[in-house]
C-alpha cells in the first residue's frame, strides 16, 4: 500500500513555474530542413522533409556507398499562442482530428505569427486542463530530490496520506517531481526557424563531460566472464559492460573462488591473473573501443600452456566499411526508394572470431581443471523472494524511475540465479554424483523462473 502510494506520486507530471538551467561542456546537434504549409484559420501545419540518405547498397554482388532518395516524410501539427508563447502539438492525425494532449512551448518569436526564431522551453502545455507544466532541476529545489525512503517515512508518520495532502505542500511536490542532473541533461533544446514556406529545426542534446570508466577488471563484463569461467561455458558479455563498475561483486567472486583453491595472483585495470595449483590463468584486454556507432574489443585468456585470443568489431556501416571484404559480416534489409525501386542495404556489421574463441577457452578450462576437486560441498541460493519483489516492482512500474528500479532488480535477480548454480562451475563435473543431480535440477528451476520473469516484465 505504501509502495503503491509512492509509485503513484512519482509517476505524476511535474507542476512548477520556473525551469532550471543545466550547463554542459559539449553538445550534439541534429538539423533538418523542409517545406511548411500553414493554415492560420484552423491553426494547423503540415511539414514535408525530403528523406535523402547515404547508404551502403548491394548492387550486383558489390557494395557501393551512394545517396538514396527515400521520398518524403510528412508531419501533421497543430499550434496555438498563449501571449507571446508558441505551443506546438505533435503526433496529429492527417485529418487533425486527434493530436497529442501535451504541446511543446517555445519563446522568442512574435505573438500571433509563426515566422521567426523560436526556442523550446522545459515546459509543456496540456490542452485538456489548460495548464502549463515545467520540468525543474533538483539542484534548484530546496532539499533536492525527495527519496522513496523519505516519502515512506512521511506516510508512516501521517504527514502525507493522499494526493490532496501533497498538493497542499508545494515544496514537497517540487522535491518529488524535480529531475536530477542526468535527466535534465537528456532533455533536448529545440530551435525553430520558420520563414514563409520553409523551416529549419535544430535539436541539441547536451553531453556531460565525464571520465570514462577504464578499470575493466572491476567491471560488469569481468564479473559476467568469471561467472562463465566458473561454469566452464564461455559466452562473451556485451562490450558495454566494460564501462560499468562492479567492484563489489568482483570482491565476492574472488572470495568464492578461494573455495576451489583458486587465488588472485595479480590485478590491474586491463589484466588479471589467478593461481590454481601450479598453473596460472590470465585474462588480458588489448584494444577496447566502445562508442554509439562503432566499437572493438580484443582480449586474451591464457594459461602457462595455452592461449586463446578474441578479436571483435561491430557497428553501423559507414563509407569506410562499405566494402566487399565486410560482406559476410553485414546485417541487411530491403528498402524502397521514392521511385518504387527495391534494393538491399547493409546497415550494420559484426566481425568476430567469438565462436572459435569460446571453443578454445572452454577447452583451455577443461585442461586446467581436469583433475580439480571442490574443496567443500556447494550449496544453492533461493532466489524466489527476490523474484517476487522483481515481479511486483516491474508489474507496477509507473514512471521512468520505476523502470530503472525494475531493471536493477532484474540484474540482481539474474545475478542471484547465476551465483546459485555457477558455483558448480567447470569443477562441478568431478563433483559427487549427488551434487551433479542437484545442479541439474536447480538449473532447470532457475531457467523456469527466468522465463517467467521475462514474460512478466514485458
Amino acid at each position: 500500500m505504501k509502495k503503491s502510494l509512492y509509485l503513484m506520486l512519482a509517476g505524476t507530471a511535474a507542476m512548477f513555474m520556473a525551469c532550471g538551467d543545466d550547463s554542459s561542456s559539449s553538445s550534439l546537434t541534429y538539423e533538418q530542413s523542409g517545406s511548411i504549409v500553414v493554415d492560420p484559420q484552423n491553426k494547423t501545419v503540415v511539414t514535408t522533409v525530403s528523406m535523402v540518405e547515404d547508404m551502403c547498397v548491394n548492387e550486383n554482388n558489390t557494395y557501393n556507398w551512394r545517396e538514396v532518395n527515400l521520398g518524403e516524410d510528412k508531419d501533421y501539427l497543430k499550434y496555438d499562442f498563449k501571449g507571446d508563447t508558441l505551443i506546438i502539438f505533435q503526433e496529429c492525425s492527417s485529418s487533425f482530428s486527434y493530436c497529442s494532449e501535451y504541446g511543446m512551448m517555445f519563446v522568442g518569436g512574435k505573438a500571433g505569427s509563426l515566422d521567426g526564431s523560436w526556442e523550446s522551453t522545459n515546459c509543456k502545455y496540456s490542452s485538456y486542463d489548460k495548464e502549463s507544466y515545467c520540468y525543474v532541476s533538483c539542484s534548484d529545489v530546496p532539499g533536492g530530490k525527495l527519496t522513496e525512503e523519505e516519502a515512506e517515512r512521511m506516510y508512516e508518520s501521517g504527514q502525507i496520506q493522499s494526493w490532496d495532502d501533497l498538493e497542499k505542500n508545494p515544496t514537497l511536490l517540487a522535491r518529488l517531481n524535480c529531475l536530477d542532473e542526468e535527466d535534465m541533461s537528456e532533455m533536448p533544446q529545440v530551435d525553430l526557424e520558420i520563414s514563409g514556406s520553409s523551416f529549419t529545426a535544430k535539436v541539441k542534446y547536451s553531453v556531460k563531460s565525464e571520465t570514462e570508466f577504464d578499470d575493466y577488471t572491476n567491471s560488469r563484463f569481468m564479473t559476467s566472464l568469471l561467472d562463465d569461467l566458473r561454469r566452464g561455458s564461455i559466452d562473451i558479455p556485451d562490450a558495454s559492460r566494460l564501462f560499468k563498475e562492479d567492484s563489489a561483486d568482483m570482491k565476492d567472486l574472488i572470495f568464492t573462488l578461494k573455495d576451489y583453491g583458486i587465488e588472485l595472483a595479480s590485478q590491474s585495470k586491463t589484466s588479471i591473473s589467478f593461481k590454481y595449483k601450479n598453473e596460472t590463468l590470465s585474462i588480458k584486454f588489448g584494444d577496447v573501443d566502445y562508442g554509439d556507432d562503432n566499437g572493438s574489443l580484443s582480449m586474451t585468456i591464457s594459461t602457462d600452456k595455452k592461449s586463446c585470443s578474441l578479436d571483435a568489431e561491430s557497428g553501423e556501416v559507414t563509407k569506410s566499411t562499405c566494402k566487399a571484404e565486410y560482406g559476410e559480416f553485414f546485417s541487411k534489409e530491403t528498402e524502397e526508394d521514392a521511385a518504387g525501386n527495391r534494393f538491399t542495404v547493409a546497415y550494420a556489421y559484426s566481425k568476430s572470431n567469438e565462436r572459435d574463441f569460446e571453443r578454445c577457452a572452454e577447452a583451455l578450462l577443461d585442461t586446467l581443471f581436469a583433475k580439480g576437486t571442490p574443496s567443500k560441498n556447494t550449496v544453492t541460493n533461493d532466489c524466489s523472494d527476490l523474484y517476487e519483489t522483481v515481479e511486483y516492482v516491474c508489474n507496477n512500474a509507473a514512471s521512468y524511475e520505476d523502470m530503472e528500479e525494475c531493471t536493477d532488480l532484474q540484474d540482481e535477480y539474474f545475478s542471484c540465479i547465476n551465483s546459485s548454480y555457477s558455483v558448480y562451475g567447470a569443477l562441478a563435473k568431478v563433483a559427487p554424483e549427488g551434487a551433479k543431480k542437484e545442479k541439474k535440477q536447480f538449473i532447470q528451476d532457475a531457467r523456469k523462473l527466468a522465463r517467467k520473469l521475462q514474460r512478466a516484465s514485458k
